[in-house]
């Protein structure tokens, strides 16, 4: 036998830890596939904004926005959103716009999804 006959005999069988995951453990991964799972929040202001978001459980942070600025914050979970006027600010979860309930001038708390 020829040493590449011999390596093509060994290759016949996989080596003892080589296993195929079937599709349902696939879906069970412990850490999420972060390209493909990561929540996006955009915040945009049309005015003064005072707006403060907690991600995944987080401590929330506070931003004060100006006229046109744009926030993005990144979250595998979930947002929580305090909004000091809802008129203020337009929200887009992951590319959408997200229909901000309450009147304008009055606070609104959030939660996505």
């Amino acid at each position: 036998m020829t040493p590449s006959e011999n390596k093509g005999a060994q290759q016949s069988e996989p080596p003892s830890e080589a296993r195929i995951i079937p599709p349902k453990e696939v879906k069970k991964k412990a850490h999420p596939d972060k390209a493909r799972d990561m929540l996006l929040l955009e915040i945009f202001s049309a005015g003064k904004a005072h707006v403060k978001v907690s991600h995944d459980g987080s401590l929330p942070k506070t931003y004060v926005m100006k006229q046109d600025e744009r926030v993005l914050i990144r979250a595998v979970e979930c947002f929580n959103i305090l909004l000091e006027d809802k008129c203020a600010v337009a929200l887009f979860y992951n590319g959408r716009p997200v229909s901000i309930p309450g009147q304008c001038g009055r606070p609104v708390n959030l939660w996505i999804p």
